[in-house]
């Protein structure tokens, strides 16, 4: 219990429990009430589970000492995969963004771990030093230079090849993509300000965003599809197709395909089925998707006929 003698008040948890089949982590915290390591007694005291990651709340006291209970807040990032890196940095960055609004001085140094403790926790480790380096130093970007540094204080920190690419990747995003976030409170007026229109450009600030999120978002051609290329008859065209890593699989069947794709929703992975809608020759298939997934409710946004077309 290192964050306990160092007063650390914050922990970010890299890795999920198990792995592959391979145990990355001993669950050291109590599901619910109070679980003993050694003289420490851990006690959940709340938990919010989203879509990429859970925070927990965890009240920490030292057996037969008159100091007060340690409060400790977890952050747990389930969305990185077994192997490789995620897709998008998109989800990392929010998680970070997350933890240091959380985490101010005087908590107590931060703890970070995955498994071994270099790899997934170098790279987060390196992309908070490089974005703190872009508010202090303008214009300034020194990715290998920070790893460098943090080498010479932990071995191998940011393991993989892989690894260091996605760091860039993620720093690109948080520079190119800026703060989104909007205070509830000030929601309403920011949505009158970005319907103004900039004297230079005669663009809006929605329309702004939305050149930005074109440049950041994958093209339809550099998604993996190859199942949804192996069935064109399918697909009502060969523009926007489910990708490999999201697709919906049909259980039992030889010809497992159908044009739909898992989407996370704020809570929940994988929360909604988003799917074209059927044609003739698929609307078997959409019903034993419907039935697969026990799917409770469909949600229809077009009409049979639209364009003179069903």
């Amino acid at each position: 219990m290192f964050y306990v003698k160092e007063r650390s008040q914050t922990i970010v948890m890299l890795a999920n429990l198990v792995e592959a089949s391979s145990v990355k982590c001993h669950k050291y915290w109590p599901e619910t009430g109070t679980l003993s390591f050694g003289p420490f007694n851990v006690t959940i005291t709340g938990q919010q589970i989203l879509a990429d990651y859970t925070t927990r709340e965890f009240s920490v006291q030292l057996s037969d000492s008159l100091e007060p209970a340690l409060s400790v807040t977890q952050f747990h990032f389930t969305a990185w995969p077994d192997h490789g890196v995620p897709d998008y940095a998109t989800s990392l960055l929010a998680f970070h963004k997350k933890v240091k609004k959380h985490h101010k001085r005087g908590m107590g140094p931060m703890i970070v771990h995955c498994s071994a403790g270099v790899g997934r926790t170098g790279t987060l480790i390196t992309i908070d030093c490089v974005l703190e380096q872009l508010q202090e130093e303008e214009k300034v970007v020194d990715i290998a230079g920070v790893i460098i540094h943090l080498r010479t204080q932990r071995m191998k920190m940011v393991q993989s090849l892989e690894q260091y690419m996605f760091i860039h990747d993620a720093i690109l995003e948080a520079v190119t993509c800026g703060d989104t976030q909007i205070d509830a409170s000030l929601f309403s007026r920011r949505i009158t300000e970005m319907s103004h229109r900039y004297p230079q450009t005669q663009l809006t600030e929605y329309e702004n965003q939305f050149r930005v999120l074109e440049k950041v978002s994958p093209k339809p051609w550099e998604i993996p599809r190859n199942k949804a290329l192996q069935h064109p008859f399918k697909n009502r065209n060969d523009y926007y197709l489910p990708s490999d890593d999201w697709g919906v699989v049909l259980r039992g069947d030889k010809q497992d395909y159908i044009h739909a794709t898992f989407v996370n929703g704020y809570k929940q992975k994988r929360a909604f089925i988003i799917a074209q809608s059927p044609m003739e020759s698929t609307a078997r298939d959409f019903w034993k998707m419907v039935h697969d997934r026990k799917c409770g409710v469909i949600v229809m946004l077009c009409d049979l006929l639209e364009d003179g077309q069903v």
